[in-house]
């Protein structure tokens, strides 16, 4: 009986170590070997170095791929130790830079046999874990294209377009990353390469843009989105041209009316602007003078007789309804008419009534003065 417990032992005993630090472990007469578990989220690659005066593993550095099983086989007693950690190098993972701390302690046994114990741990800590576990974050690098897109009309939003549309890409990254519990987390966006540069307004005959230029487009990288720009054409103002008179007459205060003087004409010119309406009127401005001659004019002198105007004061124009005008300056025999009435007619239609009056009171006389002659003959 003492000889099959001597033989239970180390089975016992690796049972034990199995159950409380997550190894297996296997024993002969000759050696006795421990399997740690090791655990890793996706792909990596763990390096396994000795302690002093331990034995290399005969897998110094070994890829692991969601997990793996680090075997360790001793022969003879003693105290061996290994550091295990990640030695990856892919840029998109962040590697969890844990160290763990293998420590064996291997005997001979009452009956010959090797036996020992393990103990794993973290470096630094006391704390004795059962596997070696890494949690590793997954970086990735996500990418987005954003577009500004400029548009040309007339007028407003709901006119003519009139080019083509200028559109333009912006590529725009950022990171994301996973931890080990799947938690998603992302960093700030930045440009790829660079902006959108600013695009000058093409020219359109007889219209302006309400902008110049659409300047660089500054992306705001807090909520980068797209963008639309209109850019607004309005017709040019046009100018609309007229041309009024001012005619002078000099004349007799006579039923023929003999001319005086040369006629006198002043010209003037007025302009003022018409803008289109979206609806195809029109909008216009005031009449503004914008040259000619609106000078008081003298009334020549015409020997023997009297103008009724002296001098033809200036020209006052009605610029919200401007047109031609004519006046007449009339001259009469000096002394002979107090007033200067502007319608020379007026005193012919006077004379001409007073001499119709005088023929027929003379009429009237004659005929009585017959009567009786008449009756007188009788």
């Amino acid at each position: 009986m003492k000889q099959l417990c001597s033989k239970l032992w180390p089975v016992l005993m690796a049972l034990a170590l199995l159950m409380s630090f997550g190894t297996s472990v296997r024993a002969d007469g000759d050696s006795v070997s421990y399997s740690i578990d090791v655990e890793v989220n996706g792909e990596t690659i763990i390096s396994i170095t000795p302690g002093s005066g331990s034995p290399a593993y005969p897998n110094p550095t070994m890829t692991v791929v969601d997990s793996a099983a680090l075997v360790f086989s001793f022969n003879a007693p003693g105290d061996y130790s290994y550091t295990v950690k990640q030695a990856g190098t892919d840029p998109s993972i962040i590697y969890d830079d844990t160290e763990y701390l293998i420590q064996f302690h291997i005997e001979l046994n009452a009956g010959g046999t090797l036996e020992g114990t393990v103990s794993l741990s973290k470096t630094g800590s006391s704390f004795k874990e059962v596997k070696i576990q890494f949690g590793n974050s997954k970086v990735e690098e996500e990418t987005t294209t954003i577009i500004r897109t400029i548009i040309y009309k007339e007028f407003d939003e709901n006119g003519k377009e009139i080019f083509i549309r200028v559109e333009q890409p912006v590529v725009i990254k950022r990171t994301k990353t996973t931890d080990p519990d799947g938690n998603v987390s992302f960093g700030p966006w930045e440009m790829v390469g660079g902006g959108a540069p600013a695009v000058d307004s093409p020219p359109y005959p007889g219209w302006t843009p309400d902008k110049d230029q659409v300047p660089t487009w500054d992306v705001d990288l807090n909520d980068p989105k797209d963008e639309t720009v209109y850019v607004f054409y309005k017709p040019d103002p046009t100018t609309e041209t007229k041309t009024i008179t001012r005619t002078i007459t000099y004349t007799e205060y006579t039923p023929d009316g003999k001319e005086v003087s040369v006629t006198v004409v002043q010209t003037v010119t007025l302009t003022r602007t018409v803008i289109q309406n979206p609806d195809g009127s029109y909008t216009y401005g005031e009449w503004e003078i914008s040259g000619g001659d609106t000078a008081a004019i003298s009334s020549p002198p015409y020997e023997g007789w009297t103008p009724n105007l002296s001098q033809v004061g200036r020209w006052e124009i009605d610029l919200k309804d401007p047109k031609s005008v004519v006046i007449h300056v009339v001259y009469h025999p000096t002394g002979s008419r107090p007033d200067t009435g502007d319608d020379f007619w007026t005193g012919w239609f006077v004379i001409f009534g007073i001499a119709a009056a005088g023929l027929a009171g003379l009429l009237v006389f004659a005929g009585k003065k017959n009567s009786k002659d008449s009756r007188e003959d009788q």
